[in-house]
């Protein structure tokens, strides 16, 4: 396999030739990485200026070069984007499908750690220098693909080069790992999987399988963090119940209330504490706030109660419930005329 690489190297020379020339132009190009299509433009330096032209909402890749065997990784530099501790785990995995993302303060926004596998990136990558690199468009990336069925020599896409493999790429699908906010997450499972990840990171991290709303996170490590939802089958005393609530919870718990707008106005309208999640009415619509409510609270440190009130669910709202009770970490119901028990929370 090994040599094979090497052949389709040699049959390619001249495109890395032009595509290193490229990069030191300032030109981008199209290339593989091992997981996808992208383009990649070089600068060893992640600025302002460089990223100027990419979305802040587009994923932006900074491409390690494979360490040579008697050289030390260039991730151990004292520039590196790599935070200490997850130095050894780039050593043991990497160039492989391991990602990693961390927060970049020059720029001010996330960017994603990797050193590709796919031999014709590795060798731009080591001749040029470490690069930056952003995935294709679904759209571009079908256009790419269907050029390729027609077995076309591809020497120019969409307006750049494109450095295409002789053969269709055998995709390995990446582990990804963010480590730009605390605590560190295990955000999607792939080719390295929890097992062997997890005796290398020095630090407690989040198991994340899907952080979309309404599936439960997953954890190895438990933040401080408690969902509880608070169902009053009378919406006239859910107000009263609420603040039982609060009155009853110990001073070392931090309290974020969401209610629907009409409590919250009447009864909580200067309450800093309380935050309004919508009308029940339109339950998509408060799936989707609260969705963006909880996932920032969860974020906080320190102890924390995130309780979400609920009243009279109308009978277009039991998809909504059946979520909010995979959601929750205690359910408390509450019949009308009834009286609030915080023994079961406490428990």
């Amino acid at each position: 396999m090994y040599q094979q690489h090497q052949n389709h190297l040699r049959t390619l020379r001249r495109g890395v030739n032009r595509a290193v020339t490229d990069l030191k132009e300032g030109k981008s190009l199209t290339v593989h990485t091992g997981w996808a299509h992208g383009r990649a433009f070089g600068s060893a330096q992640v600025t302002e200026a460089v990223v100027k032209n990419t979305s802040p909402d587009e994923p932006l890749f900074y491409l390690y070069p494979t360490p040579e065997e008697s050289a030390a990784p260039s991730w151990h530099s004292g520039d590196s984007y790599l935070p200490e501790g997850l130095k050894d785990v780039a050593d043991f995995f990497w160039p492989g499908p391991l990602i990693l993302s961390v927060k970049c303060v020059e720029i001010r926004r996330a960017i994603h750690l990797a050193c590709p596998w796919h031999p014709l990136i590795r060798e731009l990558l080591s001749r040029h220098g470490a690069c930056l690199w952003t995935p294709l468009s679904d759209e571009s990336e079908h256009n790419l693909a269907g050029l390729r069925q027609h077995g076309r020599e591809i020497e120019a896409f969409e307006g750049e080069r494109a450095l295409i493999w002789p053969d269709f790429e055998v995709c390995l699908k990446p582990t990804r790992f963010d480590a730009s906010t605390r605590p560190w997450r295990w955000m999607e499972a792939g080719f390295i999987d929890h097992d062997e990840l997890a005796p290398r990171i020095p630090e407690p991290f989040i198991l994340s399988a899907d952080r979309a709303f309404p599936q439960r996170q997953l954890r190895s490590f438990v933040p401080a963090n408690t969902t509880v939802v608070l169902e009053a089958e009378d919406k006239s005393e859910l107000a009263g119940l609420v603040e039982q609530f609060r009155q009853g919870i110990g001073p070392e718990w931090s309290l974020r209330i969401y209610l629907d707008e009409g409590v919250a106005h009447a009864h909580f309208p200067e309450d800093r504490v309380v935050r309004v999640y919508g009308e029940m009415s339109d339950p998509e619509r408060v799936r989707r706030r609260l969705e963006a409510m909880l996932e920032r609270q969860r974020r906080r440190s320190g102890k924390r109660i995130l309780l979400i009130g609920v009243a009279e669910l109308p009978p277009a709202a039991d998809s909504f419930k059946l979520d909010l009770q995979k959601l929750a970490d205690h359910w408390i119901t509450v019949p009308a005329g009834g009286e609030l028990e915080l023994d079961e929370f406490f428990t």
